[in-house]
C-alpha cells in the first residue's frame, strides 16, 4: 500500500502551499511515517521558482511538471498541453474558464500518481491549512478500504444531469434524489479514477481534456455512486441532509441560534441525527459520524472568518 499527500498549486498561491506544507511538518507525523508530498506545477519555470523561495528539511518533498505529464503520458488518446481544449465536448459545469485547466491538471497527476505506484492520494486545496496536531495514520486506516462518498439528499445543492447522461451516458432518474459537491476531503483511490477515465475513453474516444470540461470532483462523485448503485458495498456512502457545497450548511448552522437538524441521514450508522444546538456538539457529532474529520484540515483556510475556522477547531480531537 501506497499513499502521498496531492497539493496541487500556482505562482499565486506559493505562500498558502508554503503554509499547508509546513502545517504537515509541524501539526502531523507525516515525517516518522515517511509520507511523500508531490507539489504539482505548471511547468519548469514555475518549479525552479518554488524551490529557489522554499526549502524544507524533508527529503520526501517532490515535483510534478504538468506540462511534461500531458506531453509524454502514454494513454489511448494522447494530447499535448498545446492542445487543451481545442475539442471539446458540449457540456457545461463547474466555474469553467481556468477552473476547467485545474481540473485537467489534477486528473493527469492522479494518473500519473497511479501510474508510478501509488495506491491512494490524498488530495488537497494549496490553501487548505493542518489546524490541530493529528496522527496521518487514523486518517489512512479510516479511508483505505473502500472509497469515502459524501452525497445530499435534498430538493437543492449542486446536480449534474448533464453530466450523468451527456458524459456518463446513463439515465439521470437514477441520480435525482441526491446533490453533489459535498467532499472537501478527495481521499483517492488511484485505481477507481484510472477506471472512471478508462470508461470515459471508450464512451468518448477522446483525449482526456475533451470530456474533463468541468469540475473532476463531480465527475468522480457521479462515478462513485454509479458504482454505489451497482454494488452498495463497493463505496463508503454518506448521505447528508443540507447543501455543504460552498459552506452552504456550515454557514447556516454557523450563523443560527435555533436547534438544527444538521446531519440527518449517515449510512454508516443508519440513525437519524439528534438535532443540535452549538457548534460544539454539532463537531463532536460530525466527529463521530465523518471519520475524515478526525483531523482538523479545512480548504480555503484564509476565506474561512475566524468563527469558522472555531467551529473547524472542535471538529479534531484533544
Amino acid at each position: 500500500m501506497k499513499f502521498c499527500i496531492h497539493i496541487q498549486t500556482h505562482p499565486p498561491h506559493f505562500k498558502y502551499t508554503n503554509q499547508l506544507i509546513l502545517s504537515f511538518l509541524t501539526k502531523t507525523n507525516i515525517q516518522i511515517l515517511k509520507i511523500p508530498i508531490f507539489i504539482i506545477l505548471d511547468d519548469n519555470n514555475s518549479i525552479n521558482n518554488f524551490k529557489n523561495e522554499y526549502n524544507y528539511d524533508y527529503d520526501l518533498i517532490y515535483f510534478l511538471n504538468t506540462e511534461e505529464i500531458i506531453n509524454n503520458f502514454q494513454l489511448e488518446f494522447t494530447e499535448k498541453k498545446t492542445d487543451l481544449f481545442k475539442n471539446v465536448i458540449n457540456v457545461n459545469w463547474g466555474a469553467g474558464g481556468h477552473r476547467n485547466y485545474v481540473a485537467v491538471k489534477r486528473t493527469y497527476s492522479i494518473l500519473e500518481l497511479e501510474k508510478i505506484g501509488y495506491d491512494y492520494v490524498w488530495c488537497l486545496d494549496c490553501e487548505s491549512l493542518i489546524l490541530k496536531n493529528i496522527d496521518i495514520q487514523t486518517i489512512i486506516v479510516s479511508n483505505i478500504k473502500k472509497p469515502l462518498l459524501t452525497v445530499g439528499k435534498n430538493d437543492s445543492g449542486v446536480k449534474y444531469p448533464q453530466i450523468v447522461e451527456k458524459i456518463f451516458n446513463n439515465k439521470f432518474s437514477d441520480y435525482m434524489d441526491i446533490s453533489v459537491r459535498m467532499n472537501d476531503f478527495w481521499f483517492i483511490h488511484t485505481k477507481y479514477y484510472k477506471s472512471m477515465i478508462q470508461l470515459l475513453f471508450n464512451i468518448h474516444k477522446q483525449p482526456i481534456s475533451y470530456f474533463v470540461a468541468g469540475s473532476e470532483q463531480s465527475l468522480y462523485e457521479y462515478y462513485l455512486y454509479s458504482l454505489y448503485i451497482k454494488n452498495s458495498n463497493d463505496i463508503n456512502l454518506i448521505i447528508i441532509d443540507g447543501d455543504m457545497h460552498d459552506n452552504t450548511l456550515f454557514n447556516k448552522i454557523i450563523n443560527s441560534n435555533k436547534y438544527i437538524r444538521s446531519l440527518t441521514y449517515a449510512l454508516l450508522t443508519n440513525q437519524q441525527v439528534h438535532p443540535v444546538q452549538t457548534l460544539l456538539p454539532l463537531a463532536l457529532l460530525m466527529q463521530k459520524l465523518l471519520v475524515v474529520y478526525e483531523c482538523v484540515v479545512i480548504n480555503h483556510s484564509t476565506l474561512y472568518p475566524a468563527h469558522t475556522q472555531q467551529f473547524f477547531q472542535y471538529l479534531a480531537p484533544p
